[in-house]
């Protein structure tokens, strides 16, 4: 078996039929809040960086392998946004599959941004008002999710992305945000090491910076 392409060496015992194939992306943002599209180079439409995991891999594994590959950005694992399926995908190769996406909120430490001409035509990021035509339902499906409501982001002065945020004996101050007031706590612990540990947890943006999107009522500015 060849543990790198999996799907080939399936593919050579069961031609074209269809197959359950699990995969694993995920979504990284920009600082407005805007999120990185992938132009595929096998149909032109956009998708989320992201594809099937290999033998031996974890689904966390293959989302920061393909990643690197499609992007040119390494990036860590933050949270799952969601497990996404498509009963019927039919690639132009007559391959017909269905699929089962894990996708996670990805976070830039590093690399920059690279176009294969292969793989990724273009990348791109894009707003919630800026949905291009996207590759398959599941991806329609994540996008949907992410910009499901009307989410303000916040930044949050007072991280430390250096000390374990976990420990009960660490003294570690947040900016007030809802989330402190809802649950009368001064600790707002959205992250430990740039990994998500608070579903409203939205990304780093400098050092000592955290973007929290915790739901608001209308009328705040």
């Amino acid at each position: 078996m060849d543990s790198k392409n999996y799907i080939r060496w399936i593919r050579d015992k069961v031609g074209h039929d269809k197959i359950i194939l699990t995969f694993a992306g995920g979504c990284i943002f920009n600082d407005k809040g805007e999120i990185l599209l992938q132009r595929r180079g096998d149909t032109n439409k956009w998708g989320f960086p992201g594809g099937a995991v290999e033998i031996g891999e974890t689904p966390q594994m293959a989302a920061v392998r393909e990643a690197k590959e499609e992007t040119g950005l390494d990036v860590e694992v933050g949270k799952v946004i969601g497990v996404f399926t498509d009963l019927n995908i039919r690639y132009s190769s007559g391959d017909e599959a269905q699929s089962i996406v894990i996708a996670y909120e990805l976070l830039p430490v590093g690399g920059e941004l690279y176009c294969d001409q292969i793989e990724t035509k273009e990348l791109r990021y894009f707003s919630k008002d800026e949905k291009p035509e996207l590759f398959t339902k599941s991806h329609d499906d994540l996008w949907n999710e992410i910009f499901a409501s009307d989410k303000k982001i916040r930044e949050l002065a007072g991280a430390n992305m250096d000390i374990d945020l976990v420990s009960e004996n660490v003294a570690w101050n947040q900016s007030s945000c809802a989330w402190n007031e809802a649950e009368n706590t001064k600790e707002h612990k959205c992250a430990v090491k740039d990994t998500s540990i608070c579903k409203y947890f939205c990304g780093i943006k400098y050092l000592d910076s955290v973007l929290c999107s915790y739901p608001y009522e209308k009328n705040e500015v």
